[in-house]
């Protein structure tokens, strides 16, 4: 599976940390039966090198430098982005993922992570996996600048077989 930076899968602990945190911990998220499994994590950065290996995108946009605006042009790779209705959670390459599309989860700002676990409460979500969006929505926010540029990947691939242990 290809994703994003803040990809967030489901681990053992019962948290969705995204993708770009397990590159440097523990790689063990959920399959669809329960099961824990570990994965391999290798992050592709977009290079010259590695231009080619998905579809392409240029972003242009005007950038506010000084006194003068100036056209800003991003070159990355295409990515793309879906809400799941409810939960949010849903399957994909094998293991259980998340995406924070709640649309007040998207007025939140960096640092309201814990607003955002107050409403998920106040709306019937447990308190454990309301935290976790709360975490979720704050690295989001840390990454989104790298992810709106389209400019870097994660791979994440389960063992032969697609087990968990």
């Amino acid at each position: 599976m290809i994703c994003t930076p803040s990809h967030h899968f489901l681990d053992q602990f019962g948290s969705f940390p995204p993708i770009s945190e397990m590159v440097v911990r523990v790689r063990r998220v959920m399959t669809p039966t329960g099961a824990l499994t570990e994965v391999a994590v290798e992050r592709i950065v977009y290079s010259a090198e590695t231009v080619d290996l998905f579809a392409r995108a240029v972003v242009a946009g005007m950038s506010a430098g000084g006194a003068a605006l100036q056209p800003v042009e991003v070159d990355g790779w295409q990515t793309y982005n879906f809400e799941v209705e409810d939960v949010h959670t849903y399957v994909a390459g094998g293991v259980r993922v998340h995406n924070t599309s709640y649309g007040w989860a998207h007025e939140a700002d960096l640092g309201l992570g814990e607003k955002v676990r107050h409403d998920a409460v106040r709306r019937g979500v447990p308190g454990d996996y309301a935290a976790s969006l709360g975490r979720a929505l704050v690295a989001e926010k840390l990454n989104s600048h790298k992810v709106n540029q389209c400019q870097g990947q994660y791979s994440c691939t389960l063992p032969p077989g697609g087990q968990g242990r």
